[in-house]
């Protein structure tokens, strides 16, 4: 199915987009109280593996794969709620055996 899809907008969009994101973190990642889980994907040329360097070592951290490229989310879209349920629930198992 990813195949068959495209995007369609203008280019113009995309580049506005990604210059109006902060491309460094506001402060540091290890004062950091709640799980933080970093996703990309395995094709991809713009997260690259280097990028989430150090999260696993957070107490909360968690470097994650999922197949596909940078549009994993669209490539993949069932794989990543499923991811996404997954995390949630053991985020929430967590939080509650630490209460």
């Amino acid at each position: 199915m990813g195949d068959r899809l495209r995007l369609r907008f203008d280019p113009a969009t995309e580049i506005s987009i990604y210059r109006g994101v902060p491309h460094t973190s506001p402060g540091q990642v290890r004062q950091l109280k709640v799980p933080l889980a970093v996703v990309r994907g395995r094709q991809s040329r713009v997260v690259m593996r280097h990028h989430a360097s150090g999260v696993d070592r957070l107490p909360m951290g968690e470097m994650l794969t999922m197949p596909g490229g940078h549009m994993f989310p669209l490539e993949r879209p069932q794989d990543t709620a499923a991811l996404i349920k997954t995390l949630f629930a053991r985020w929430q198992a967590r939080e509650r055996s630490c209460a």
